[in-house]
């Protein structure tokens, strides 16, 4: 998945895997290029998937966005116990620093941003499927 420091409420991806997403969607193009070129063939769109956002998972992508764009996490976001958890040994680690209510990602992190950024994907690993773009 790509990310934007530009705020849009919405975000038109093109291309194969592309994923778009509006305020309290996503959608994701498929993975084929022969799928996704028969589909505009057809004059059709080529989505396979797609999700409504709940605010637990809003939650989870604007940190995830702040991560991978800004390099920070706002603790005062995030509600959720375990998560704080799986946070705090990142900053143990010195992946992360703790500046009041902000962690901020440090030059060591740098390399595990997708990592970092993973403890906020609640459906990961929850599919089989093989994904794109995870961390080795």
């Amino acid at each position: 998945m790509g990310y934007s420091e530009l705020e849009t409420p919405l975000l038109i991806g093109l291309g194969v895997s592309s994923i778009s997403e509006s305020e309290n969607y996503f959608v994701q193009n498929t993975k084929s290029f022969s799928e996704m070129k028969d589909s505009l063939d057809k004059k059709e769109l080529s989505l396979v998937t797609g999700h409504k956002l709940s605010d637990e998972d809003s939650m989870r992508a604007e940190s995830i966005q702040n991560l991978m764009c800004n390099e920070f996490i706002d603790l005062e976001k995030i509600t959720y116990e375990e998560l704080r958890q799986s946070l705090e040994e990142f900053v143990e680690l010195g992946l992360l620093e703790a500046n009041g209510h902000l962690l901020k990602l440090t030059e060591r992190g740098r390399p595990y941003l997708r990592v970092i950024a993973s403890c906020f994907d609640e459906y990961l690993g929850k599919n089989k499927v093989v994904q794109f773009s995870q961390s080795i």
